[in-house]
């Protein structure tokens, strides 16, 4: 909260304490890497205690008629844990599916082994018969 994702120069903040947007509000640099991930530019965020960080995506969108552009990080631990799901998701249906494939291949090769004993039991009933 209040904190900037690019430094503050000294027009941004004379700009910003004009225009008293945030009141009396201390404005900071917030503490973070950017890099990219699969594509995706992705913040690191560092807690303020120091502790650990946090990742998020950063979406953007830019308002020309109000001259802005929009940021929004977005948590990237939901997502993670989204992709998780599903990915969890598929080895299970496919788990599922080669269970499937197991059983009717042992069901076919048990009718295979009947009908075999059946022609057997059927040569031997008629080679007792002659």
């Amino acid at each position: 909260l209040y904190r900037s994702l690019e430094p503050p120069t000294e027009e941004r903040l004379a700009r910003t304490l004009s225009t008293r947007r945030y009141a009396d509000a201390a404005l900071r640099d917030l503490p973070m890497d950017r890099r990219q991930s699969f594509g995706v530019p992705v913040f690191r965020v560092t807690d303020p205690d120091g502790k650990g960080t946090h990742d998020y995506i950063a979406a953007s969108e830019t308002m020309p008629k109000a001259g802005w552009t929009v940021h929004v990080l977005l948590d990237a631990a939901n997502l993670r844990q989204e992709a998780r799901m599903a990915v969890g998701s598929l080895v299970l249906l496919l788990c599922a599916a080669a269970f499937g494939a197991l059983v009717l291949v042992q069901r076919r090769r048990q009718a295979t082994e009947r009908i075999a004993m059946q022609r057997f039991a059927r040569a031997e009933l008629e080679r007792r018969v002659e």
